[in-house]
């Protein structure tokens, strides 16, 4: 049985609506019949022109406050009910949602641990007849593939709905809703606020009924334009985001302030700067060169993505006129990965300077150097800054997924109660040792619906095989490896691949549609 709730742990419940004479009385008998002791209710009714002002009054003994008053949308009506409420920490049960049960919130405030920023737990979206149970996940998990742009149908599913998050007052009204958006805002403050550092704690407690068809169901395009928009934002890879949303392209800039953004000398591709080898796609370079922005984190190289025409191509990369980066870019499509030659700070301007150019046209010409089709900065984002100590021990469960997720680098699913799943043919981590250790031990075991003979498992240290072992269907086994010895570069920042020799779904009727490799349990470093 869960603890009993202390109830110091002040809760604001707000309900906003309009023209929900209908609903309202299912989300405030909810409301009103929780087992929560210190909570406040209240109502904001946006000047409702059918019977809601009537309900409302049914509700007048058992509400603490009710307001009517014009709005510009639901998130102007949610900002302004920030300044209204008193307690410690608010949640929107907005008109036609409901709580799951009536100790939904003593359930999940018995489970906190600390004081976190928000909590938050899982909702039941209803569609019409049909009921479907939503899971979130841990936000450090939800933020991190976003980074990574490795998003699907399952990971916007986990992103917590605003009637199951309970967050601090203080920090709402810090933050306050994007009134520019009408149907994301919610999820753009979350994202918001965990970049700014706040802590989220995700309780494995079912909290409301969320009901389908509201406005932003009804809004179509506006709202796959509006969430492409939002996510980008908080992603390394906004072209991947924008893949997810619009696979058939989108109509978005591929470039973000957190991809690093162009400045100037370029001229948009136009139908007078024509080469007959040329790929359709990016801005012409100028012959003397053009700028960029880097993105708003320390940022340790370029991807650069184009097309050149030119023999002998090279690009130097200067910042305030010191020469940090050159490569030589080959001829026709290119994709150059280029290391700094130091960190660069964020927001800084960086100068492409080409070696070659050409001038192209008829009648109208102009004098270019290469297309630049995109680009992505690189940084030491899964890092730690001085490495993991001996003696650390991370266990790969959804518990303790704060303790691990910056070091998930692709190829992973959600973490469950006990273990991490590898999934399809690779899997990477990105580990900085401390110079005083000595090696790290990884726990691992192979998935068991592996038919034919026992996986094995090589596991690769910057590109170079370092062990091989036999996972043998199920059982645990043990990877060690030497941190003073190359393949393994110390104090440095080490790319290790997890290489199974199979991986395979489990059977039909386990409804697991996950192509499973190795599962990973610990690592300990010595």
């Amino acid at each position: 049985m869960a603890a009993e709730p202390a109830p110091s742990l002040g809760i604001s419940i707000v309900t906003i609506g309009l023209n929900a004479a209908r609903e309202l009385p299912l989300t405030l008998e909810s409301v009103i019949g929780q087992d929560y002791p210190n909570l406040e209710i209240l109502v904001l009714d946006g000047m409702s022109w059918d019977d809601s002002h009537a309900v409302l009054q049914r509700y007048s003994g058992v509400v603490d406050r009710i307001v009517t008053r014009e709005d510009a949308g639901i998130y102007h009506a949610m900002n302004d009910a920030l300044d209204l409420v008193s307690k410690e920490y608010v949640l929107f049960m907005n008109a036609g949602d409901q709580f799951y049960s009536a100790n939904a919130i003593s359930r999940m405030v018995s489970a906190l641990e600390g004081a976190p920023d928000a909590f938050y737990g899982n909702h039941i979206y209803v569609d019409g007849r049909r009921e479907i149970f939503r899971r979130s996940a841990p936000f450090e998990l939800i933020a991190d593939r976003l980074a990574r742009g490795e998003i699907d149908g399952n990971w916007l599913d986990a992103i917590p709905a605003h009637q199951a998050t309970f967050a601090r007052a203080d920090m709402l009204r810090h933050l306050r809703f994007d009134t520019r958006l009408r149907i994301s805002a919610d999820h753009e403050l979350l994202f918001r606020a965990h970049e700014q550092g706040a802590s989220m704690q995700y309780v494995d407690e079912l909290v409301c009924h969320y009901f389908g068809g509201g406005f932003s169901a009804l809004m179509g395009e506006r709202t796959r334009l509006e969430g492409a928009s939002v996510y980008r934002r908080f992603s390394d890879r906004p072209d991947l985001v924008d893949k997810f949303f619009y696979p058939d392209g989108a109509p978005l800039d591929p470039q973000t302030q957190r991809t690093g953004i162009k400045l100037g000398g370029f001229y948009p591709e136009e139908t007078w700067i024509e080469l007959a080898d040329l790929t359709r796609g990016g801005d012409w370079v100028s012959g003397a060169g053009c700028e960029l922005l880097s993105p708003e984190r320390p940022s340790t190289g370029i991807e650069l993505i184009g097309h050149n025409s030119l023999d002998d191509q090279q690009i130097d990369i200067l910042l305030d006129g010191e020469t940090i980066a050159s490569a030589a870019v080959p001829r026709d499509l290119f994709r150059s990965e280029i290391s700094f030659d130091h960190p660069v700070p964020p927001g800084s301007i960086l100068a492409l300077r080409p070696a070659r150019m050409e001038m192209v046209g008829q009648g109208r010409r102009a004098e270019v150097a290469f297309a630049l089709r995109a680009f992505r900065f690189s940084s030491d984002r899964h890092g730690f800054d001085e490495g993991l100590p001996p003696g650390t021990m991370l266990r790969f469960q959804s518990g303790s997924a704060d303790d691990f997720v910056r070091i998930l680098g692709t190829g992973w699913s959600a973490p469950e109660p006990t273990h991490l799943w590898a999934m399809g043919p690779h899997s990477d981590l990105w580990l900085k040792i401390a110079a005083s250790a000595r090696r790290f031990r990884m726990a691992v075991s192979g998935n068991p619906h592996v038919q034919g003979e026992a996986q094995e498992l090589s596991l690769l240290v910057n590109g170079t095989v370092a062990v091989t072992v036999s996972t043998d269907r199920g059982r645990q086994a043990e990877i060690e490896v030497d941190c003073t010895a190359a393949p393994w570069r110390m104090g440095e920042i080490n790319h290790v691949i997890l290489r199974p020799s199979a991986f395979a779904r489990p059977p039909a009727e386990m409804a697991d549609s996950r192509d499973l490799s190795i599962c990973l349990w610990s690592l300990v470093i010595e």
